[in-house]
């Protein structure tokens, strides 16, 4: 006899986030057993879209931005970085 072997894709939805504990059992097991886990991390930003223009050598552009975690597991050392490069004047 050969193992069966199975699998699955998990695709968070957005603002998804937290512990996750799967199972796989047959029909009519009603306390299944966790067999695994795993963590998603997550926050969310608002606003959640930037409307600043920036443009090279121009005055400093102000702003705020509020991150929220969405979990219970501390998120540190956060850093931000500029997609694309600014205008040049």
């Amino acid at each position: 006899m050969r193992p069966v072997c199975s699998r699955a894709e998990f695709d968070p939805l957005p603002n998804e986030a937290g512990v996750y504990q799967p199972s796989a059992v047959n029909l009519g097991v009603s306390q299944p057993t966790v067999q695994g886990g795993f963590d998603i991390l997550g926050m969310s930003a608002s606003p959640c879209h930037g409307d600043a223009l920036l443009i090279a050598g121009a005055s400093a552009v102000g702003g705020q931005v509020t991150l929220t975690n969405l979990t219970d597991i501390p998120l540190s050392d956060l850093q931000a970085t500029m997609r694309r490069r600014p205008l040049e004047s």
